[in-house]
């Protein structure tokens, strides 16, 4: 008699779980926006600000942007702009 392999079940589930996944859709970066500092810091004090300060320090909605998470070699531009469209 042959024995069901143990990892059968978690397999098909992972399957299903990836076929059901919606895709996320990838944000593009404004046009003109890097590396025009000036363009950004516009953006932050009109989207960001309130949650997470004028300093970055963060606020009692938003965590704070000083971190070693955000420095810019921790994750590709993608992972960022995912952060800010859909949370993180």
């Amino acid at each position: 008699m042959r024995r069901a392999l143990p990892w059968v079940p978690a397999a098909l589930f992972v399957i299903a779980g990836v076929t059901q996944a919606q895709p996320l859709q990838i944000p593009k970066p404004s046009a003109g926006l890097m590396p025009n500092a000036a363009a950004g810091k516009k953006l932050y004090a009109a989207h960001c600000v309130q949650c997470h300060g004028d300093d970055l320090r963060g606020g009692k909605t938003g965590p704070p942007l000083l971190h070693p998470v955000y420095v810019p070699s921790h994750h590709s531009d993608v992972s960022f702009q995912l952060a800010v469209k859909y949370g993180s």
